[in-house]
């Protein structure tokens, strides 16, 4: 077994020196006509020796001009009053009175907005309204109180009122939602909120205030 094991070893020892010497004779073999290739050839050519370009500095986004546009119409504290359907039956409408505290945040990306409902059916909430460039859009997301949640689109005013379309979601299901607001004068907006069960075949008024500063 030693002799076996010798003669592996010499046998890979002369391997490995016999790929040496080919390996060396080879190189020798190529080195003239390495030397006759054209200076422009191969991985040394300025081409491929040229270092890439530096990536250009990204600049920060900046927040959309409509949206401080908009906050100085809706900065500030509101008060509303109005009717709400009873959550009884989704049928009988009831008083409601409700504040608005609006304002421009986030570095000017968001309007955020706090509304505070008192009477039968007591509810916060908290709403966020920006501008999506892109697609020429306002968007709004809203958490209340309830376990709810909204979001809405909208394309912005016309004659004097902007429509936000979207879904609801609570602890009941979802539905589709439809709110208006309508600018009355610098401190004066009627809202209406509208909620459907058939995805938009019908709708039902889920509430609706007068609000002033």
């Amino acid at each position: 077994m030693k002799t076996l094991t010798n003669v592996s070893i010499t046998m890979a020892v002369a391997l490995g020196m016999t790929g040496g010497v080919l390996a060396d004779a080879h190189k020798e073999k190529m080195a003239p006509d390495m030397k006759k290739a054209p200076a422009g050839a191969g991985s040394g050519s300025a081409a491929a020796a040229k270092a890439p370009e530096a990536p250009k500095k990204m600049e920060m986004p900046k927040p959309p001009a409509e949206v401080e546009a908009l906050a100085k119409q809706l900065a500030g504290n509101w008060k509303c009053t109005g009717k709400a359907a009873d959550m009884a039956d989704m049928k009988t409408m009831v008083d409601l009175k409700m504040t608005m505290a609006m304002k421009l945040e986030m570095n000017k990306w968001w309007i955020s907005g706090a509304l505070k409902a008192t009477g039968k059916m007591p509810f916060n909430a908290s709403m966020f309204t920006t501008y999506d460039g892109p697609s020429k859009k306002w968007y709004r997301v809203m958490v209340d109180n309830w376990g709810g949640s909204e979001t809405t689109w909208s394309t912005g005013a016309k004659d004097g009122k902007t429509v936000w379309d979207g879904d609801a979601r609570s602890a009941m299901g979802t539905m589709k939602v439809r709110n208006t607001e309508e600018m009355k004068g610098p401190k004066e907006i009627n809202l209406k909120g509208e909620g459907s069960m058939d995805n938009g075949k019908s709708w039902m008024t889920m509430w609706e205030a007068a609000c002033k500063k």
